[in-house]
């Protein structure tokens, strides 16, 4: 079934009206001559008048239906073929992992798209399709330290994505995840990124005893705003509800409790100068 964008301007097809009305004015009574011979009539001037009856008939209905036509062109309509040719018009990217978490950052924009055809694909090789709403409701895979590089991913991305169509890609904007060279593509991409929650940690940079036997501590605390420090002393015999103090060939280390921090940590243990 045809569609129209602008289905007002069908009401300009009443104007045929106005060719119709032209028409009729023009006929007019024919009058009466008076002759005195009908030798001076011939046969083909009844013809000629015949044809000019006929000649303005068909003018009459070209022109309703030029008018008609414009007021359809006018009205803009749209065929079943292109509505389904513009069903699919592009892929959704993004990896199962941060699935959930991307949705909650750009969710009037996932759902716009999804709206308008677009199909969802799994940032990983194979770049699988699936549901997105049944992707949703999966139980999201436990966090890889051993994650894929977004530059390979990308290069075998333009393996799999019918030429033409657009890719809008969401994921972190992670420095590891941007290992190795920078491919070149020749993808139609929307790169979105944005900071995941676990993004934050801390980590001590700096331990040595103080003048007063206890421990100063140095932490650098970074987040997607900035990095922070903070110092504080740290009693040596007493346990530490956020650090940890071990000894190991007669030297002292300290690091951080993960059970103890709420920041996501990547501490390694560092040495106390005792100097």
């Amino acid at each position: 079934m045809i569609q129209f964008i602008q289905p007002l301007w069908l009401f300009a097809i009443a104007a045929v009206a106005i060719p119709v009305i032209i028409h009729l004015w023009n006929i007019k009574e024919g009058k009466t001559l008076k002759i005195g011979s009908i030798r001076l009539l011939s046969q083909s001037s009844i013809q000629n008048a015949r044809s000019l009856r006929w000649l303005d008939l068909l003018l009459l209905i070209l022109r309703c239906l030029l008018i008609a036509l414009l007021a359809v062109i006018l009205s803009k309509p749209l065929w079943p073929q292109n509505i389904h040719q513009q069903k699919h018009t592009g892929w959704i990217v993004i990896e199962q992992q941060h699935l959930g978490e991307s949705y909650s950052r750009f969710r009037p924009l996932i759902d716009s798209l999804l709206k308008a055809g677009f199909e969802f694909h799994y940032l990983a090789p194979g770049y699988k399709k699936a549901a997105f709403k049944n992707a949703l409701k999966q139980a999201q895979r436990p966090f890889d330290k051993k994650q894929i590089s977004y530059w390979y991913l990308l290069a075998g991305l333009e393996h799999e994505v019918p030429p033409g169509m657009q890719v809008h890609l969401f994921t972190t904007n992670q420095v590891e995840r941007f290992t190795g060279n920078r491919r070149r593509v020749s993808l139609n991409v929307k790169w979105h990124t944005y900071s995941p929650v676990n993004s934050s940690y801390s980590m001590p940079v700096d331990a040595y005893i103080s003048a007063s036997d206890s421990i100063r501590v140095i932490t650098a605390e970074s987040r997607p705003s900035g990095t922070y420090y903070t110092a504080r002393n740290l009693a040596a015999d007493k346990q530490d509800t956020v650090y940890r103090i071990t000894v190991r060939d007669g030297k002292m280390f300290l690091s951080l409790n993960d059970t103890g921090n709420s920041i996501h940590t990547r501490s390694p243990s560092i040495e106390v100068d005792t100097a």
